[in-house]
């Protein structure tokens, strides 16, 4: 805990960044379920399969709580990837991933160099 705080106080980010990031995954979660229902049946269906496959945060899984929220600003869902070798940790958002990678950061994880930042889907 501290030491995200620390990285938030470094970043600049406060409770009212924070709030804006998650709002905007909100945003997007919104916008293509409004797409979803708007389409076909059949992405209907698939929205909708998608939707209960996504892991909330704190649901427990295997007798284990998982959080979901990512590590840097605390507030957006986990939905990069950092690639490090033929390795790679689910722990931020893509937008820390981002920024992250472009300041030439570690992995928060395991502190390896970052070599590449993709965004994942669960399927």
């Amino acid at each position: 805990e501290r030491g995200a705080q620390g990285i938030r106080q470094a970043w600049g980010w406060d409770e009212s960044r924070a709030k804006t990031h998650a709002a905007r995954g909100a945003a997007d979660t919104e916008r293509d379920t409004e797409r979803a229902e708007e389409g076909s049946v059949q992405d209907v269906q698939i929205a909708q399969a998608l939707a209960s496959m996504q892991v909330a945060q704190g649901e427990e899984m295997g007798g284990q709580k998982i959080d979901t929220t990512c590590v840097v600003c605390l507030a957006a869902p986990r939905l990069a990837t950092i690639v490090h070798a033929e390795t790679g940790h689910i722990a931020c958002c893509m937008e820390c991933a981002r920024v992250l990678k472009a300041r030439g950061d570690r992995c928060p994880v395991c502190r390896m160099e970052i070599d590449l930042v993709i965004q994942h889907f669960w399927a």
